[in-house]
């Protein structure tokens, strides 16, 4: 793998799987058989997030699988990665990714690497074929995989990211900014429900962070495992943030990962990671050292912090102007479940997410004045 990402200069590969727009075509020697002509026009009418989204249940897993099962000289090598999100940051900088458009149905989507494998080893990769048919508004979906002949190189096809959910923290916080609460509860959400939504397969995220985060227009999503980012890292930031949110009881929150062996207690613990290190961008007293006036208009574009993401809060500050302390940033009831991700006895996934539920719901019954000055 190492050989395959070598390229000029970062993110620019000399390995190419997939051919340029305009490169010469190879002529065929044999004509399509009857599978492939039948395959090509199913997804020339349908799409490939068409095809995704019907539902046909009566359609035998297999001839799914064969649908979905294309060849890398099915797609034109657009871009590769890095690509640039909203913020101009760079995302996908480390990975075999490129953007891609269909030769069969004409549209654009992102192609990254899954994997090496034979077409047969594919064929009977049950693991990897749960991972493919998940399909959740709140996970990265899988439309196809494209097999590169050469290599056996695996490439999932699928949407191209706008963001990072550890990108757009890093640019509030540059900024002096803090998560405002209701976004917190729509992260707690819908993190909740597509981790439900995975443990009803017998499948489990495990371990996972920020960066296995994704926003897409007003949606979080879950990175697909096929594609996912092993390195995590968020424990040293966590024990500052349970010294807030514990105070001389943040020794207990070691505890609980000794008792966290099944696959809903690993969730349970890293999405309570995840959203402490959010809350923890408001654990800072802004009386000392005031921000100096940000213009995010020309600092980072117009379109930086999309209103749609924040449910119409394009830039909220979360601090109270007279309260030097963040911990009184957000409410009661966001601290007391902040605190029940670091005791011995986690909450169950589905009891999380019905907080969240009726938190969001309560926050959105709200005037936008209060909910600025309720933070």
């Amino acid at each position: 793998m190492d050989l395959l990402v070598t390229g000029m200069r970062q993110g620019r590969y000399v390995y190419e799987p997939f051919r340029k727009e305009g490169a010469p075509v190879e002529l065929r020697r044999t004509p399509r058989s009857l599978q492939e002509l039948c395959r090509r026009a199913i997804l020339t009418r349908a799409t490939l997030r068409g095809l995704k989204g019907s539902n046909i249940p009566e359609l035998p897993s297999i001839m799914r699988h064969r649908l979905v099962t294309l060849k890398a000289k099915n797609f034109f090598e657009v871009d590769c990665a890095p690509f640039v999100d909203k913020f101009g940051c760079l995302i996908y900088n480390r990975t075999l990714t490129y953007r891609v458009r269909c030769s069969l149905d004409g549209s654009e989507y992102m192609a990254t690497y899954g994997g090496a494998c034979s077409l047969m080893q594919l064929a009977q990769d049950f693991w990897r074929w749960q991972w493919v048919n998940v399909m959740h508004e709140n996970i990265m979906c899988i439309y196809a995989l494209a097999l590169e002949k050469r290599t056996s190189n695996l490439f999932a096809i699928m949407d191209v990211p706008e963001m990072t959910l550890e990108g757009l923290e890093d640019v509030l916080v540059l900024h002096g900014l803090c998560f405002p609460e209701h976004f917190l509860w729509k992260v707690a959400q819908q993190i909740t429900s597509a981790l439900m939504y995975v443990e009803e397969r017998q499948l489990s995220f495990g371990r996972f962070d920020r960066k296995n985060i994704y926003i897409i227009q007003s949606k979080i999503l879950m990175d697909n495992k096929l594609t996912w980012k092993s390195n995590v890292d968020t424990s040293p930031h966590l024990n500052c943030v349970q010294s807030v949110i514990l105070g001389d009881k943040a020794s207990i929150g070691g505890r609980y990962e000794l008792l966290a062996n099944s696959p809903s207690h690993v969730s349970v613990k890293w999405l309570g990671i995840v959203l402490s290190r959010l809350a923890g961008s408001g654990l800072v007293d802004r009386t000392r050292q005031p921000p100096p006036p940000v213009d995010l208009e020309t600092t980072v574009g117009p379109s930086a912090v999309p209103s749609e993401m924040l449910d119409g809060i394009p830039v909220f500050d979360g601090f109270k102007p007279t309260a030097p302390e963040g911990s009184s940033t957000y409410s009661r009831d966001l601290w007391d479940l902040l605190s029940s991700f670091h005791t011995t006895k986690l909450p169950p996934l589905g009891a999380v997410h019905a907080k969240a539920v009726n938190m969001m719901a309560s926050i959105a019954a709200q005037s936008p004045t209060q909910r600025v000055s309720e933070g």
